[in-house]
């Protein structure tokens, strides 16, 4: 009903990326999110929205990290991490930057997902967020003596 109801706006295409985001945490109904995210990228470029483009690019990105299609979530994510750079938004390019080293990680180039969780890191550090430097600390230990033994 909300959607009905809801004006084609910035504020649509915002009620769209909230429904995508809420799919893709399941990462298993990426069809549902195709949608959504299909949904908020017509409604950006018909508004000329280059923020909500971004957005949608990131939950593109996410569907096809979970479908398997590694080339094209970097893609997706790259234009999303190149966006927010130029905005100044450390903690959405932090989450563009998280998916995109999980992507390199799948990828097995391991050397690039770990330079990418220490951006994160330097970005958390910046922020003074101690819960998610704590994760990405872990993460790297983790992962740099499980690959790099």
């Amino acid at each position: 009903m909300l959607l009905k109801t809801a004006p084609q706006d910035t504020n649509r295409a915002r009620i769209y990326g909230l429904l995508s985001w809420y799919y893709a945490r399941t990462q298993s109904r990426t069809d549902i999110v195709r949608n959504y995210a299909d949904s908020t990228m017509a409604l950006a470029k018909k508004l000329e929205d280059t923020h909500r483009m971004a957005v949608a690019r990131y939950y593109y990105g996410q569907i096809d990290r979970y479908e398997g299609n590694y080339e094209e979530a970097l893609e997706h994510l790259g234009h999303h991490i190149s966006y927010l750079s130029t905005q100044g938004d450390s903690s959405r390019l932090a989450d563009g930057l998280y998916q995109q080293a999980v992507v390199q990680k799948l990828m097995s180039n391991y050397a690039e997902s770990l330079a990418t969780f220490y951006r994160i890191l330097d970005i958390d550090e910046a922020k003074g967020n101690e819960m998610s430097i704590a994760n990405q600390k872990f993460n790297q230990i983790c992962f740099v003596n499980f690959y790099h033994g």
